[in-house]
């Protein structure tokens, strides 16, 4: 009943359209009671909207014979309408359905042109409802669309021509061509029109899937870009891509171990500045391989003994130094000692060293006397005491001074302490307090012995000796040899403290003796030799220096090692059958680093003539290790290119010490071989350019010109 209604009502919308009867339209949808989007519908499927008018121009030329067509996508079904146009470039559309609207334009030779037209239906714009009814208003619309001729002869194009180069293939001095690639322009910045009238919306203007404002690189490295032309100069930028490609070159190939031609990612582009191509040489001069360097070499240290080179020095008084003191890489603290009675004994205990022999000088401070007779003298008169030495049950003499007897004639403990206080308080008189006198003979005992000449008929005084005596230097007669760890003590003298002598450091050479019973490899290079040692708690690398009596030889110096070691039947030797020691001194055993060098294969280039022979000798390499004169071999780098016949012979050379055969580049050429390659990678390196900016200005019918050089890019080393 629904279906049969509608049809009705279709019938009586076309009978309405023809008799424009208004009131049998609004009849009819009343009676039907269909919505206003369903009576929209019915409208619409009956055309009764819209008539649509597009001219289609080459500039302000009419084009004639350009295939439009419309695509309606109305209620689920596709309907497709077309039309040509006219002489004047007219296509006329009458009484159409408005659904999504797809529309095309083409002609042969011409750019097609796609997109969507954007019909509406508005109140009061292209209907009214009257009545509770939809009533049309048939609305006549147009649109102006420029087509772009294809090869860039219209009145509305201008062109963009130009060679694409590239250097894609290294082995080659003829540049390559970027075939395939798109260049682009920009011509977007002028906002130039593509419809006037109303508008299409997703434009598309593109031949054989080509873009309007696109060119491709043909296989002969031309593009051409056919771009709108107004009248007026337009605003074009050159849009140049980046380019990721596969890049021939000749390459090492560290994994086979060999030279080969391969293929390497590379880019170019406008942002892309050339790095560097290897310099593979088209010959390449194979040498006879060197026996390996060596291996094996162990080295024996051994303390060397050393004399006791200590200076003559003085010592702090009564205090332990907090630091420590250094005398010809002996470091050590010392305490003098305190209250010494007599003369100590300094034992030296070393199992390996001996003969050092010192006197030991001491020195002595009055503290006090204590009077055990005050004796009897003229009053007021001087009397003379004396500081006595005793050795061996033998006085000595070793000072006076001067005690006044009291107005009795006595000398009393008063007096005696009254004056020696003087005495400490002129710290100028030494002999008393802390202002030491030296002694420079040995002593049992130090006493006191007062003048007798001076008293009259009296008796003289007596008393007993208080002092300080400690060591004031050590006078060495003989430094000694052999000491290795030396401890020092000082014996006797009954101090209140004894002296005390702590070596902390002793720095001795270490003898070096070359062991070769493990040698799995012979030596055909002396080894670098390193000693890691402690010199005073620091740690130090040698500079491998080493001593023979008094001259100095260097490990790292190729011509002190020629004097020192040498290589005999593939062991390491010392020159001569002498004893070698290190040129440092230490108080531990250093450790050692043996460094053996690896034999390396000389290596020599050759410059060629015009014919692909060699010439001469432009570069080498002596090799290491070698014990005679090597062969040399040339062929080409890669297998299968051209050359042959080349022969050469090693000429020259000399032995150095221990037997190594050095080579100074001199050869003779016998044959030089012909049609060899001087470079696998010939090209010279180039950044990208264009010629001319790429940024210009163009009116209608113009063509610019612009070469591109993709340059020979950057490649992407793995």
């Amino acid at each position: 009943m629904k279906k049969s209604l509608l049809m009705m009502l279709i019938a009586s919308v076309m009978l309405w359209s023809c008799a424009d009867d208004t009131s049998q339209i609004d009849e009819l949808m009343a009676a039907q009671e269909a919505t206003l989007e369903e009576q929209l519908q019915i409208l619409n499927n009956q055309g009764e909207f819209y008539n649509f008018n597009l001219k289609i121009l080459d500039g302000n030329d009419p084009i004639e014979g350009a295939t439009v067509a419309l695509s309606s996508s109305k209620s689920g079904e596709v309907e497709e309408i077309s039309s040509t146009s006219d002489a004047n470039g007219n296509v006329f559309f009458t009484n159409f359905k408005v659904g999504g609207n797809y529309i095309s334009i083409s002609k042969e030779n011409y750019y097609t042109v796609n997109g969507i037209i954007n019909f509406k239906f508005e109140e009061g714009y292209n209907y009214e409802i009257v009545n509770g009814n939809v009533v049309p208003i048939e609305r006549n619309e147009t649109a102006i669309l420029p087509l772009y001729a294809a090869d860039g002869s219209g009145k509305n194009t201008s062109k963009i021509a130009g060679k694409v180069t590239m250097q894609s293939d290294l082995t080659t001095e003829e540049p390559e061509f970027a075939v395939g690639e798109i260049i682009k322009a920009d011509f977007t910045k002028e906002g130039i029109d593509v419809s006037d009238g109303l508008k299409i919306s997703e434009y598309t203007v593109s031949l054989n899937d080509i873009e309007l404002g696109s060119g491709v690189v043909d296989s002969a490295g031309n593009y051409t870009i056919i771009i709108p032309g107004n009248t007026a100069t337009s605003n074009v930028e050159l849009v140049i891509p980046e380019i990721k490609r596969q890049q021939r070159l000749a390459f090492y190939n560290s994994e086979t171990e060999s030279y080969e031609y391969t293929n390497l990612e590379s880019y170019f582009g406008i942002n892309q500045e050339y790095n560097g191509i290897p310099n593979i040489r088209g010959i390449i001069a194979t040498t006879t391989s060197p026996p390996a360097g060596g291996e094996g070499l162990e080295i024996l240290l051994s303390k060397v003994g050393r004399a006791i080179d200590l200076n003559r020095y003085s010592y702090d008084q009564y205090v332990y130094p907090t630091t420590s003191r250094e005398s010809n890489n002996i470091t050590y603290r010392f305490f003098a000692g305190y209250k010494y009675q007599g003369n100590p004994q300094l034992k030296i205990t070393d199992e390996n060293g001996g003969n050092f022999r010192a006197d030991i000088h001491m020195e002595f401070a009055l503290e006090k006397i204590d009077m055990t007779n005050a004796g009897k003298y003229h009053p007021n008169q001087y009397v003379e005491i004396a500081v006595d030495r005793m050795k061996d049950g033998v006085r000595y003499n070793v000072f006076y001074f001067v005690v006044y007897a009291d107005n009795s004639g006595e000398i009393s403990q008063e007096v005696m302490d009254d004056r020696i206080d003087d005495y400490m308080r002129d710290n100028y008189i030494a002999g008393f307090g802390n202002n030491f006198r030296r002694i420079t003979e040995d002593f049992d005992s130090l006493v006191v012995r007062f003048g007798e000449s001076q008293f009259s008929g009296g008796f003289p005084a007596n008393g007993k000796l208080g002092y300080n005596a400690k060591i004031e230097r050590l006078d060495i007669r003989n430094r000694g040899e052999s000491y290795v760890d030396p401890s020092f003590e000082f014996i006797g003298g009954n101090p209140s403290q004894a002296a005390i002598m702590d070596v902390s450091y002793f720095g001795c050479r270490w003898a070096i003796e070359l062991i070769n019973a493990s040698v799995s490899s012979p030596y055909q290079i002396v080894p670098e030799i390193d000693f890691l040692y402690s010199n005073d708690n620091f740690y130090n690398l040698s500079s491998n220096k080493i001593t023979l009596d008094s001259t100095v030889y260097d490990f790292y110096d190729d011509e002190s090692i020629e004097k020192v070691l040498k290589i005999v039947d593939g062991k390491v030797d010392f020159d001569f059958n002498l004893k070698y020691y290190t040129g440092f001194v230490s108080d531990q055993m250093p450790d050692v680093d043996i460094e053996n060098i690896s034999s390396e294969p000389a290596a020599v280039t050759f410059a060629l003539n015009e014919e692909g022979g060699i010439d001469f000798v432009d570069g080498y390499f002596s090799g290491r290790g070698y014990s005679e004169p090597f062969e040399v071999t040339i062929s080409p780098t890669i297998e299968g290119l051209p050359g042959e016949n080349a022969n050469i012979k090693i000429r020259g050379g000399r032995y150095n010490a221990y037997g190594e055969y050095i080579w100074q580049g001199e050869v003779e050429i016998i044959d030089s071989g012909s049609g060899y390659i001087e470079k696998l990678n010939p090209v010279v390196l180039s950044n990208f350019a264009v010629t001319g900016d790429v940024s210009f200005k163009v009116v209608a019918g113009q063509t610019i010109y612009r070469d591109i050089n993709y340059g020979s890019g950057r490649r992407i080393y793995e």
